[in-house]
């Protein structure tokens, strides 16, 4: 039995899909910029979480090789089909990419079944009569509309599409469909009504090609769960469903939900009667786990926590007897549009990261940076010869608002964020640490929350190699 509180993860797993193999559940999330793209999420017991693998190591293209925020891996789906592990991924201004996989831990396959700009939250489906299917929706801000959820047919092996697709349902904001069969009925899933405020919705048909009876699962109701949907039934081997979804809460982004679920007149329901429930129980043994977030970098690859804000390179880093190097790169730029930026999500609804940090360099401009990046956001960052404050704002230049002058090459510095805020201190000790006067704002990013970020660079956009280090940052 294990017992849990709503949000299960407070944490930025956007666009959750889940699925059961045998008696391991494994989940996905969107990525969008950040790369390796699409993390794969495991559990034993649907409440405690923790990360395995990456379902690509880039995206594709030469336009990732620069930060693209808002654009890259939307809203994916998984799924298991005679052995083979099927992932589809839709790239928001490419098409709609499939991933495959014998081995959930170990590299996938990739190919594109579209390339249309605008297709997403793709999820495939397989009919009894051996013909297979995507279901889709729209992106707005791509198509100029964002209110159907579509059906197209496909090759078995999902390298294109065959005819013309068709749309299944019409309503405000419909999109991230998932599709699921039990006994004569299809069903597909899919939330209406817009991230903040909308509600869960499904259809359901003998046959894809209808009629499709349409009715709301899951509402906020009276509840503090503010848009409960996006999300993906489960079941359990003994029995039992689940419906994992997400709730926006602007600066710590899309956290995870746990709702009850059961089948009644071959319809789900949801949560308390189709409300959000703020905590339950299930049968599973308890499987005690975090996902990654302190690291001391002592392996030899980066922890599968981390990922960057383009393509990775290895050329920007180095794993050490003495942590993480991150070398300065000659770029100088805002921190919102540099590659090299190293995040990871934010644990909400208050943050503090403390992190162990040198700057060896004596080229004039080389700095390390600390900090979190959001639409507004900031970072401390070590100079030489003083620690700096920037404040970040998406739209103009990261600007200098306070700094104080050091001798020391290694110090420690401390970060506390909240809902709408972020601080600094630092300390020669560890011990004793002292505060910046100034707070910054903090918000959210382009469909994500605010993430931490480790950034090594030069201002001053020199030629040469400098050295940041990160010796360690752990969070409570």
């Amino acid at each position: 039995m294990t017992s849990y509180v709503n949000p299960i993860v407070h944490m930025d797993l956007s666009d959750p899909d889940v699925i059961r193999m045998g008696d391991d559940y494994y989940m996905i999330t969107s990525s969008f910029t950040y790369q390796p793209a699409i993390p794969i999420l495991h559990s034993k017991d649907l409440v405690h979480w923790r990360i395995v693998n990456h379902v690509l190591d880039s995206l594709p293209g030469d336009r990732y090789l620069r930060p693209c925020h808002g654009s890259g891996a939307w809203a994916p789906s998984i799924r298991v089909h005679e052995g083979t592990v099927h992932v589809f991924i839709p790239l928001v201004d490419e098409g709609i990419l499939v991933a495959k996989s014998d081995d959930i831990l170990g590299h996938f396959e990739t190919n594109m079944l579209t390339h249309e700009a605008g297709w997403i939250d793709p999820c495939p489906l397989w009919d009894d009569d051996g013909r297979t299917y995507m279901v889709f929706a729209f992106a707005r801000s791509r198509t100029g509309h964002a209110d159907a959820i579509a059906i197209i047919e496909t090759d078995k092996d999902f390298t294109h599409t065959i005819g013309d697709w068709r749309v299944l349902h019409s309503g405000p904001t419909a999109e991230g469909p998932k599709a699921y069969r039990r006994g004569q009925w299809h069903y597909i899933l899919f939330p209406e009504g817009g991230v903040a405020t909308g509600w869960q919705s499904a259809i359901r048909s003998r046959s894809l090609d209808g009629p499709w009876e349409y009715r709301v699962l899951l509402r906020q109701g009276e509840s503090t769960v503010n848009g409960p949907h996006q999300g993906a039934l489960v079941d359990t081997a003994g029995g039992d469903l689940f419906f994992l979804h997400f709730q926006d809460v602007g600066t710590f982004g899309r956290i995870l939900h746990l709702q009850p679920a059961r089948w009644h007149e071959d319809w789900p329901v949801i949560g308390e009667e189709g409300r959000p429930v703020r905590s339950g129980t299930t049968t599973l043994e308890e499987w005690p786990c975090t996902i990654q977030m302190d690291d001391d970098f002592t392996e030899a690859e980066l922890g599968l926590q981390w990922a960057w804000q383009a393509k990775p390179d290895k050329d920007w880093y180095a794993l050490g007897d003495d942590g993480l190097r991150l070398f300065c790169r000659s770029e100088g730029g805002d921190i919102w549009s540099a590659d090299n930026v190293l995040s990871q999500w934010a644990k909400g609804p208050r943050l503090v990261a403390t992190s162990g940090i040198g700057l060896h360099s004596d080229r004039p401009g080389d700095c390390i940076s600390l900090g979190m990046t959001g639409l507004k956001g900031g970072y401390l960052s070590l100079e030489e010869g003083r620690l700096s404050l920037y404040a970040l704002c998406v739209g103009e230049h990261d600007r200098l608002v306070e700094s104080v002058d050091i001798e020391e090459k290694d110090i420690v510095v401390r970060m506390e964020a909240d809902k709408d805020s972020l601080a600094f201190s630092y300390s020669n000790d560890g011990q004793s640490f002292t505060s910046f006067s100034t707070c910054l704002s903090l918000t959210k990013g382009m469909w994500t929350g605010a993430r931490i970020a480790l950034w090594a660079t030069n201002r001053q956009a020199l030629e040469g190699r400098g050295l940041g280090k990160v010796h360690y940052i752990h969070f409570k």
